[in-house]
């Protein structure tokens, strides 16, 4: 069923019937009549036909003249126009035709009911038409009003086309693109792989390669732009690769200042558990040197008591003092290697945490298993201290919370990490729940283990169920240097 179409005949039209309107209108068009060629014009711009069936000859005007009239009317924008002669149609008036912007060139006679298939015809071409017109305008009002920066270059990558939105996004006006390189504005580091991207585009009709680079803007400024690029090399209504941009600097320059924050508490971290670990080894040795000598100078004094002849009658008391102090120094001694124990420093990670795991594990009654692989040198110290109290928080917390039977630890080599296991047998716990916010002290164990294992680059993992046990794998690495660039004196770059 053809849409109803206004159509507007102007001149005589008797060759073309009796009355010619009356079977347009009865298959629903709506039909106005003129006789002469001034009516006719002023009919078109009253009705706005969507077709005209014009007479080239006309009592007052030559029709060629009222088409030429009608076809530079803004307001007439689509109207179909066909030109009628009483004769045939030659080429000089055929071409005459075309140069006023008419769209067919008719000759009578012509039976009426050709002439409603012709029409039915042309208004499906008009309407056909339209429809594309009204496209192109939807398509062009999405795109001059798109905040996305849309271009389309050609196979050399030459700007043949750039939305107004570029100019809002780089400040430049399209002329100062159109007919130019691309390529031409790209940030010097980013060009490569720009480049790169393009040329798989041209080997991919239809695909599609998106990616992240700066371009200039004419302000000299650097912007960040992310975009997907569309070869539509092959489509005949484009014949270019379609480009669609936005800005995201401030999304990077975001991502930068929140890395940079991330690396100041990094560092920040890192000094201060390093200043801890001083702390400690500092403490551990006044307290081992200073109060742990003067207890056993004092265990000695009271020994030497008890040789003397009239240490008798206070010799039970001195025995208590003694035993008393035997268990100080125990106690003292205990203190300082839990604080940081001698050995870390002075022969190394594996026998340290070989001594506190069978240490801890004859105080709580457990099984011990230890097992380690002979490491060739010394690691970093900081891999080393890492190590050691992610190990010494885990024994720690099997011996207080799993009411276990058996430890495991291990320390194993794998490819480039060092692979800690702490493991044992007891009650378990629902990870979930004890990863939630609002920690309790022993989960403030966890984010510890946690933080120390990823301040010296490595991962950790903790498997744990109700009643299967629990197991802390952490994985250091074996080349590992602290960062020469100090984010806490040095500000975060801004854009290049």
């Amino acid at each position: 069923m053809i849409q109803p179409t206004r159509i507007l005949l102007i001149g005589d039209c008797s060759d073309l019937g009796s009355e010619p309107a009356a079977p347009l209108r009865k298959i629903g068009y709506e039909v106005d009549e003129a006789l002469a060629g001034r009516e006719g014009l002023r009919l078109a711009r009253e009705k706005k036909p969507g077709l005209v069936l014009l007479n080239v000859a006309l009592p007052d005007l030559n029709g060629l003249l009222i088409c030429k009239e009608i076809k530079s009317d803004p307001a007439l924008v689509g109207t179909f126009v066909v030109l009628i002669s009483k004769t045939s149609v030659s080429w000089e008036e055929r071409s005459a035709g075309v140069a006023v912007g008419a769209d067919e060139y008719l000759a009578k006679p012509v039976m009426p009911r050709d002439l409603v298939l012709w029409v039915q015809a042309m208004v499906r071409v008009q309407q056909a038409e339209r429809e594309r017109r009204a496209g192109e305008q939807r398509f062009r009002a999405l795109v001059e009003r798109s905040s996305d920066a849309i271009a389309v270059t050609n196979a050399e990558g030459i700007f043949s086309y750039v939305s107004p939105s570029t100019t809002r996004m780089l400040g430049y006006a399209s002329e100062e693109l159109l007919g130019h390189s691309a390529f031409d504005l790209v940030h010097p580091s980013d060009l490569p792989a720009v480049l790169d991207q393009f040329r798989r585009l041209q080997e991919s009709p239809g695909g599609s390669e998106s990616g992240e680079f700066r371009y200039r803007h004419k302000d000299g400024s650097w912007r960040w732009l992310e975009g997907i690029g569309t070869n539509l090399l092959a489509d005949p209504a484009v014949r270019g690769v379609v480009g669609n941009y936005r800005d995201i600097s401030e999304r990077v320059m975001a991502q930068q200042a929140s890395r940079a924050s991330a690396e100041k508490l990094q560092m920040l971290s890192s000094r201060l558990i390093e200043t801890q670990e001083t702390e400690r080894r500092h403490l551990a040795r006044e307290i081992h040197d200073e109060i742990g000598q003067a207890l056993i100078v004092l265990e000695l004094n009271l020994q030497s008591m008890l040789q003397k002849p009239a240490a008798a009658e206070v010799a039970p008391q001195v025995k208590e003092s003694v035993a008393l102090v035997e268990k100080l120094i125990e106690q003292v001694h205990g203190i300082a290697l839990d604080l940081r124990p001698s050995m870390l420093d002075d022969l190394g990670l594996v026998p340290a945490l070989r001594w506190y795991a069978n240490h801890q594990a004859q105080r709580a009654n457990l099984r011990t298993v230890f097992f380690a692989d002979s490491l060739q040198t010394r690691l970093d110290a900081a891999i080393e201290t890492a190590c050691y109290r992610v190990g010494q928080e885990a024994v720690i917390n099997v011996v207080r919370h799993a009411r276990a039977r058996e430890l495991t630890v291990q320390l194993v080599p794998e490819d480039e990490h060092l692979h800690l296991l702490v493991q044992d047998d007891g009650d378990g716990f629902e990870l979930a729940a004890v990863q939630e916010a609002g920690a309790t002290p022993p989960r403030l164990g966890l984010l510890g283990m946690k933080e120390r294992v990823s301040l010296v680059g490595g991962r950790i993992e903790i498997k744990s169920a109700p009643g299967r046990g629990t197991e802390v794998h952490a994985w250091f690495p074996f080349n590992y240097s602290d960062r020469a660039d100090d984010p806490v004196l040095s500000p975060p770059s801004s854009l290049p």
